[in-house]
């Protein structure tokens, strides 16, 4: 799951790296364009998602697990 989301928000910067190259300006120029300040915020935004969710459906899964009185067996096959 952690995987999908990594690559899913890297795809999610390519066309920003492609516009970025098309323009032939200079970083100082780039950085100070009112879309760059938007994207900043967009990355840092979207990276305190991606650490934190692990942890939050971590925590979910313990708490909703954790509940049942009997311990669960799978796959067990044999017969009683």
């Amino acid at each position: 799951m952690a995987n999908t989301l990594i690559l899913a928000y890297t795809g999610g910067t390519v066309p920003l790296l492609l516009l970025l190259m098309s323009y032939g300006q200079s970083f100082s120029q780039l950085i100070n364009l009112d879309f760059m300040a938007s994207e900043v915020v967009r990355a840092f935004t979207g990276s305190i998602g991606l650490l934190l969710t692990i942890p939050i459906t971590t925590v979910a899964a313990g708490m909703l697990m954790g509940n049942s009185k009997q311990p669960r067996r799978y796959g067990s096959s044999r017969a009683r």
